[in-house]
């Protein structure tokens, strides 16, 4: 979507939403965020009273970093999730643990999964949709850390796991922190 330019002052695009709103007085700047497919990602475009156009960077280099944190996170979670659903004892025996035939087990592991199937995808949307991109991390940083916790807890009350599943409890500490670090980031400011 192209801004238009604001000479009659009646016409402005939110930030980052791309939906027009009527606004009263002359010369009212327009701004669109994130959501270009003209090269600009991770800035604003304004345009000038005049008709021209000028683009505003918003923390260099940090929508790039967030967006590979996002679809890692989200994938892993994907991936963890869909296994769990769809190949619950496969999944547990590759991490030492044996299902064998209960029904009951299997059903609450394919639930959990498809539960953490929902938040992968969750997380994974936030990496190609701007808007959602804080939510995501949310749900990223939230899930991640509870489950590093979780396991911290099971270590001190029941004994070490296994090598495998202490590493996953390093891999989701990492991502949690990781996904949490993007909620520092400064929202992106509407230009108006």
């Amino acid at each position: 979507m192209t801004a238009r330019p604001a000479g009659t002052g009646q016409e402005t695009a939110q930030a980052g939403t791309g939906q027009e709103a009527t606004q009263a007085g002359a010369g009212q700047e327009t701004a669109q965020a994130d959501a270009h497919s003209d090269g600009h990602q991770g800035s604003v475009r304004v345009a000038e009273p005049d008709g021209g156009e000028q683009y505003a960077a918003q923390a260099p280099g940090k929508a790039g970093v967030g967006r590979i944190v996002l679809a890692v996170s989200g994938l892993v979670i994907v991936l963890i999730g869909g296994a769990s659903m769809f190949a619950p004892v496969w999944f547990r025996e590759v991490n030492g643990i044996r299902m064998g035939p209960d029904v009951a087990l299997l059903s609450e592991t394919r639930a959990a999964g498809a539960l953490l199937l929902a938040a992968g995808v969750t997380v994974l949307i936030g990496a190609f949709v701007p808007r959602l991109a804080r939510t995501s991390a949310v749900v990223g940083a939230v899930g991640y850390l509870v489950t590093a916790l979780a396991r911290l807890v099971s270590l001190a009350a029941d004994g070490s796991p296994g090598s495998g599943l202490l590493f996953a409890a390093v891999v989701e500490l990492a991502l949690g922190l990781a996904c949490a670090a993007l909620l520092r980031a400064p929202r992106p400011a509407a230009v108006t």
